[in-house]
């Protein structure tokens, strides 16, 4: 790059059409969604690309089953098409992985009921599979025997068992490495991309966004950035960025702590097991294998903005709750804290404050009148980050 100086600072001569700030999976689909338009882009990351809340999902690619429930068919739609996407397109990265939740005739989950949500799920996602190979495609769901849950999974609890509803979605068991792939495809196309790279300013004139200011955090220097239209993927950190424009979109993002939890204990299989604790108001676990482990999630809490964003965390009494309830689910498992290797936790941003119920969908703002050219991006899931870019690009476009 060429640089020029400007009292203390430097200012790069090249006028993107788009700066993205933040790079997560939102930041980075977006800046590969610009680049087949043949926008110029440049994507600034203050910490590593993909480092946070994007790597530490519980890495299943949804195909929307659960959104038949409450019949949100819009995002049952976008989540089967993403996944085929994703299926497609990532062949080291994304495979079908076969799921499994026991059945006991308890609330929605009897074998009638998920026998019909199964089926509809098989009749409106019937073009799932178009463009895939056989060892790559989404079989029909099905609704299986006590027996055969128990071949399936022997530590499943026996008491009352009555069935079990065998699906299948994606799986990714890296996510920073599918996210480094989209960079790659990207920087073919001529998007830049830095990290360690901190935004500490937006440069406005008349109201109307022109460019960034940086902090280079690896060796201190400042730098300015010029570009057409700028965009906040800052996820937990977007309004910081908001500040800089003195724009308080309090409701944008209400911070809530996810968590999933691997531990140096044998996987229970090939199988993604869904299991739910017997009490009050509980909450659906899924049990993966990751690397020969057992990865199981997620958690959810709300989270305390004054806390900060920078290293969430659950507390010792929140990891303690959520290993007794997978505990309680599967009994003879005995999981337990000295056995942890990894928690993979982050912030998604919730419906509420103080609440963990997580957003419905994705928010796209643009900032006019306030500020022309400024728009801001909040996403919820990783399945669905492509086709929020496309919105976004339509919208700014």
């Amino acid at each position: 790059m060429v640089y020029r100086q400007q009292t203390d600072q430097r200012i790069d001569n090249t006028t993107y059409d788009m700066i993205v700030i933040g790079g997560g999976i939102y930041g980075i689909m977006l800046a590969y969604e610009a680049s087949n338009q043949g926008k110029k882009v440049l994507v600034l990351e203050k910490d590593r690309f993909g480092s946070q809340t994007s790597s530490n999902s519980l890495r299943i690619i949804h195909g929307g089953l659960r959104y038949l429930q409450k019949m949100h068919l819009r995002r049952f739609f976008e989540s089967v098409a993403e996944r085929q996407w994703f299926l497609q397109n990532f062949r080291t990265h994304v495979f079908p992985m076969k799921c499994l939740m026991p059945l006991y005739n308890r609330g929605l989950h009897r074998p009638g009921v998920l026998r019909a949500a199964l089926l509809a799920n098989d009749i409106l996602s019937n073009k799932r599979n178009r463009g895939l190979d056989r060892t790559r495609q989404i079989p029909n769901g099905k609704i299986i025997s006590p027996r055969e849950v128990i071949r399936f999974f022997p530590r499943v609890d026996r008491q009352n068992l009555t069935g079990g509803a065998v699906w299948t979605d994606a799986f990714m068991p890296d996510p920073k490495g599918l996210m480094d792939e989209v960079i790659y495809m990207a920087c073919r196309k001529g998007v830049i991309f830095h990290d360690r790279v901190k935004v500490n300013g937006l440069k406005i004139k008349n109201k109307k966004i022109y460019g960034v200011k940086t902090w280079d955090l690896s060796n201190g220097d400042k730098c300015d950035y010029l570009g057409k239209v700028v965009v906040n993927t800052a996820g937990p950190w977007c309004r910081n960025i908001l500040k800089y424009a003195g724009i308080d979109e309090a409701d944008f993002f209400y911070p809530s702590l996810a968590w999933n939890v691997l531990f140096n204990r044998p996987a229970l299989g090939k199988t993604a097991i869904a299991v739910t604790p017997i009490k009050k108001n509980a909450r659906t676990y899924f049990i993966v294998p990751l690397r020969g482990r057992l990865l199981a999630g997620t958690g959810h809490q709300p989270w305390d903005d004054g806390k900060g964003v920078d290293n969430p965390q659950p507390s010792d009494d929140q990891i303690r709750s959520f290993i007794s309830d997978i505990n309680t689910a599967v009994p003879g498992l005995s999981l337990t804290q000295a056995q942890i290797v990894k928690i993979y936790s982050g912030i998604l941003p919730a419906e509420r404050r103080n609440t963990s119920m997580l957003k419905c969908s994705e928010s796209i703002i643009d900032h006019k009148p306030e500020i022309k050219n400024f728009y801001s991006i909040s996403g919820v899931k990783f399945t669905t980050s492509r086709k929020v870019a496309q919105k976004a690009l339509k919208m700014i476009y």
